[in-house]
């Protein structure tokens, strides 16, 4: 058990306590000669002894000093005083500690506190020793400046206070955040140099600046970073009492976004002034008093002026005489006229200027762009452009337009850039199209449409921007659709007063023309037909001719020499071997005759179906290479004659065609019937070949005039390595119905 501290029977005398060390008189006065407050403790927690500073720091806290009637516990809260003897033990028991302690009587005092173990064996005394720092100042100043940051870490600047040796002494945490977007390799922390913050290149301009912070001038400017953010940044000089800099502190603000905006701007202004000087108009910005803000350069240029001259004087010039569409004259206080006592914007409105050669018009516009007042001055933004060609040029057309308006032909004047100035009755009864609808049109965009050849429209267009003579024949589109096939003649015009060129077109309706051209050429086509028809019978007639001169005369002399040969081989022994070799040479030529006879001549399809023919025909190139035939449904009864015979000479030659180019392993020969129409498909594995190579070759030529000769088309599909197909599409009675039905598969 700890003794009663309060009890007076066990507390040592004060007076007579001494250190059992040799000295020991002297060192007690060493330490009475202290700053710090040094005192000891016995094992019972109660105070033997304290020198003279620790009495001076009991008086700060209470106004007494330390006596007899001391009491440890009155230093100590409830909360205090078993945390302080838990340390105490410690003590007692060895340790030495450390720590931080407040103390509150009627003042308050922050102490840090060092407890060390005390013995001494001589006198049997065992108890801690201590000494205490005060650190109130300190803890106010902690106390302060954490007040202070906090308030710091709440604004958006960053903010660091160096010394004036440049040493970070502290920093807010948007210092912190800003300096990470910059350099993420760099942190900011208490102590570190200020420069190792910077960019390289910023170093040496910084240094320059904050020797003029160091000075007491204060410095702020905007900097872009290498990272690509702006800052804005303060350095502001911290004096003392006595005026002298003692610290820096430097503000940095984040103002990319500010600059990023002020560059849009800037661009976006430096655009419309490009946009506005690049204008053909003029444009002038100037306030009622004629004060001119602005003005771009074709202003100057269409008014005859010096662009410092217009400024000067303003719009309209002084001694200008002003006039009106009618030559009337216009006060150049009533140009921009007034209404309830303000002025108001004027459209299109036409305004001459007399020259010493005659009349300059403009066609002026004018908006009001700031009137702050009701009866105040407002600024107005005036544009204009030179009309005095355009005025001529009217003239000339009217002329013109005498001359061509009681023409029946299409007549129109173009723009050289194809916007249409003129167009005469005609015009609008070939296409429907008023002259209101067309004025200020391109006649290529109102006029074409799916069949128009584009590329003659092109060559029309090339002539009347180079100013060519040109005569073409294409087709346009009325306003409700028609087609229409026009002859169009144009040549360029230059009208002399307004040194302008234009183009005059005269458009004829051709359509009646090309109808009967059209059928002129449907007569000869088919008269072609015929004639082609004509020749194939013909050949057939003269092929079956031969075929029956070669079956009937030659194949039966060869018969008979045949028999002659056989009687000698029965009665002349040494003739023979030679005999028997004739007999079997004239039985190969009577072979080869009747074959060489079936190959010419057409059979008969009174007497045999085309199915029939297809398979004998078939069965001669089996030999060759392996054949498919299928005919499926064919209904031979519902073909005419000439339509089977087309088709049977079709598959021979495209067989031939295959035997001696293709080099196929494989044919397939199809043939349906689609309606009113025979479809035959001869398709082959081969080498293949490229249609627009061999197009004129006579086999394929042969096929086409077949097919023609009955009303047929014929669709070719091949290409190298890729073998072929053959598509031939023929009407079923004999083309009498013509090509269409033939194409409708």
């Amino acid at each position: 058990m700890r003794p009663d501290s309060s009890s007076e029977a066990n507390r040592p005398d004060l007076t007579s306590f001494c250190f059992p060390l040799p000295g020991e008189q002297l060192f007690p006065a060493i330490l009475d000669n202290l700053d710090e407050p040094f005192f000891l403790l016995d094992d019972a927690a109660r105070l033997v002894w304290h020198n003279k500073a620790c009495n001076q720091l009991y008086h700060a806290v209470s106004g007494r000093d330390i006596d007899q009637s001391f009491e440890l516990d009155e230093l100590l809260t409830t909360d205090q005083h078993s945390l302080f003897l838990e340390r105490f033990d410690r003590a007692l028991g060895g340790e030495q500690l450390h720590f931080e302690w407040r103390c509150q009587l009627s003042g308050v005092k922050w102490l840090t506190v060092a407890l060390y173990p005390f013995r001494c064996d001589n006198r049997n005394f065992t108890g801690v020793c201590g000494s205490l720092r005060d650190i109130t100042e300190k803890k106010i100043n902690e106390l302060v400046w954490l007040r202070n940051t906090n308030v710091l870490n709440n604004i958006q600047e960053g903010v660091l206070l160096i010394d004036t040796d440049y040493t970070v002494l502290t920093f807010n945490r948007r210092a912190v955040e800003l300096f990470g977007r910059l350099d993420q390799h760099i942190a900011v922390r208490t102590g570190m140099d200020f420069f190792k913050l910077l960019p390289e290149h910023r170093r040496v301009p910084v240094s320059q600046h904050l020797e003029s912070v160091r000075r007491g001038i204060r410095v702020e400017y905007e900097v872009k970073h290498p990272s690509g953010l702006w800052l804005f940044i303060n350095y502001l000089p911290v004096k003392d009492e006595e005026g002298n800099v003692r610290q820096i502190s430097i503000t940095f603000r984040d103002v990319t976004e500010r600059k990023k905006a002020e560059d849009r701007i800037r661009e976006k202004e430096l655009k419309y002034r490009a946009l506005v000087n690049s204008l053909s108009e003029g444009v002038i910005l100037q306030t009622t008093d004629k004060q001119v803000l602005a003005v771009n350069k074709s202003a100057a240029t269409i008014l005859g002026l010096e662009v410092d001259e217009l400024k000067e004087k303003g719009f309209p010039y002084p001694g200008w005489v002003l006039v009106d569409e009618s030559e009337k004259l216009i006060s150049h206080e009533g140009l921009f006229y007034k209404r309830n006592g303000r002025i108001h914007p004027v459209r299109n409105k036409i305004l001459g200027i007399r020259r010493t050669n005659g009349i300059q018009w403009l066609k002026l516009n004018s908006a009001v762009v700031a009137q702050p007042q009701p009866q105040g001055p407002c600024a107005l933004v005036v544009s204009f452009e030179d009309i005095t060609e355009q005025k001529r040029i009217s003239a000339e057309i009217e002329v013109l337009a005498l001359l061509a308006r009681e023409t029946v032909n299409a007549v129109c004047i173009l723009h050289p850039n194809g916007e249409m100035l003129w167009m005469n009755e005609g015009f609008t009864r070939l296409t429907g199209y008023a002259a209101e609808e067309m004025i200020g049109q391109t006649s290529r965009a109102m006029l074409t449409g799916p069949e128009t050849d584009m590329a003659v429209v092109k060559r029309a267009d090339h002539c009347r921007k180079n100013g060519l003579p040109f005569r073409e024949e294409f087709v346009i589109y009325t306003k409700a659709g028609k087609k229409v096939w026009t002859r169009a003649q144009g040549q360029s015009v230059r009208l002399a007063q307004a040194n302008a060129i234009r183009y005059f077109v005269i458009v004829t309706d051709i359509s009646d023309e090309k109808k009967i051209e059209h059928q002129r050429l449907e007569y000869e086509i088919e008269q072609q037909k015929n004639i082609t028809r004509v020749i194939l019978q013909t050949r057939e007639l003269e092929r079956n001719e031969l075929g029956r001169e070669l079956h009937d005369n030659i194949n039966q002399i060869l018969a008979a020499t045949r028999l002659q040969l056989s009687y000698c081989l029965n009665n002349f022994d040494d003739c023979e071997p030679v005999l028997r070799q004739c007999r079997e040479n004239v039985i190969e030529a009577m072979e080869e005759i009747r074959r060489l006879s079936h190959k010419i001549v057409m059979p008969r399809f009174t007497e045999r179906s085309l199915m029939q023919a297809l398979k004998g025909l078939v069965e001669n190139y089996r030999y060759a290479y392996r054949i498919t035939l299928d005919i499926g449904e064919w209904k031979d009864e519902q073909a005419h004659v000439r339509v089977k015979e087309a088709l049977y000479r079709i598959v021979q030659e495209q067989l031939s065609n295959i035997y001696k180019h293709a080099r196929a392993a494989g044919v397939w020969i199809r043939l349906k019937q689609k309606e009113n129409h025979a479809e035959l498909a001869v398709e082959d594995d081969g080498v293949g070949f490229d249609p627009a190579e061999k197009k004129n070759g006579i086999g394929i030529s042969n096929i086409h005039c077949r097919a023609e000769s009955c009303g047929g088309v014929v669709e070719l599909i091949s290409s190298p390595g890729k073998g072929c197909t053959l598509v031939v599409r023929l009407p079923l009675m004999s083309g009498e119905t013509g090509e269409d039905d033939a194409k409708k598969g």
